[in-house]
């Protein structure tokens, strides 16, 4: 199926659904897990809603390529959504796709506000992280690692940048156990979420802003990182990227930061998957650094 063909469908579905949508959130929901799953790249194999915990939530589906996987790397996406929206079956097709390159793929979902508060709800992912580990990387010793887009961004970064989630798992003795790389999607690594007006009530439970600020626990130990931003984002500025950036240098850690023209902070993503993807090369740049990770 031709990429024009694809993004045809993508529209014609997109419209096909609107009055479904507008019903309620969970029309929402299922519609988009819908055309997420018409979309995906097919030459995969997915376990869906498998439990990593006891609580509501704290399950995750695993996407895998058709022929083995068992020496790469394996990669974790933590969706965004504020905080307090998001369901893992919407990004069907970002977990077909880089599972369709070969990778094994892990998508969580987390608990959400007003359900929990920070940081709960990285408390969940890194709770998701070490199941990986336990099912899937220990044996061989595969690197992970955490990708995540906007509020997922966030999460996963503070899940690489601040050892206190990871931590508290025995596995944590192990050097192999910590984040072997992170990739940002349109992240606020840097803004203060504790008097944001629209996430104030979400981190209202910590007193320090820096403890929820990604950038804050930047050192020289930190994971190489590959970050991206659109410059058409109006949702998360880009000097979350660029403050970000600059802190990782001033530490001598590998960064490399993409601005990207044209893009808006839901585009980034549909440029991973189908029927977008390739327009910027997002995918050849993600390849390349997993491939220099996994070396």
């Amino acid at each position: 199926m031709s990429v024009k063909l694809c993004f045809f469908l993508f529209l014609a579905l997109l419209i096909s659904f609107v009055s479904i949508v507008m019903i309620s959130p969970s029309a929402k929901t299922k519609a988009m897990s819908l055309v997420s799953q018409l979309v995906a790249n097919q030459n995969i194999s997915v376990q869906k809603n498998i439990s990593y915990g006891p609580l509501n939530r704290q399950s995750l589906d695993h996407y895998q390529p058709k022929t083995g996987s068992t020496q790469k790397p394996i990669l974790i996406f933590y969706y965004g959504g504020g905080w307090e929206s998001g369901e893992k079956s919407i990004y069907h097709f970002i977990g077909a796709e880089l599972a369709s390159k070969g990778f094994d793929v892990i998508i969580p979902d987390y608990r959400l506000f007003p359900e929990v508060k920070f940081p709960k709800f990285i408390n969940d992912a890194a709770l998701a992280y070490n199941w990986v580990w336990q099912h899937l990387a220990q044996k061989n010793e595969r690197p992970i690692v955490l990708i995540g887009h906007s509020a997922g961004a966030h999460i996963a970064a503070l899940m690489a940048y601040d050892q206190t989630y990871l931590n508290k798992f025995s596995s944590a003795a192990n050097p192999k156990f910590k984040p072997a790389g992170f990739i940002g999607f349109a992240g606020p690594y840097a803004f203060n979420p504790v008097t944001w007006h629209t996430t104030k009530d979400i981190f209202s439970t910590t007193k320090n802003e820096d403890l929820a600020r990604p950038v804050a626990f930047i050192n020289s130990k930190s994971p190489t990182s590959l970050l991206f931003h659109g410059e058409e984002d109006t949702v998360v500025k880009k000097w979350n990227m660029e403050t970000l950036t600059k802190a990782l240098k001033a530490n001598k850690v590998e960064v490399e930061a993409n601005l990207l023209p044209g893009i808006s902070h839901i585009d980034i993503m549909l440029n991973i998957g189908l029927p977008l993807k390739q327009q910027k090369n997002i995918l050849e740049k993600m390849m390349k650094f997993i491939k220099k990770i996994e070396e």
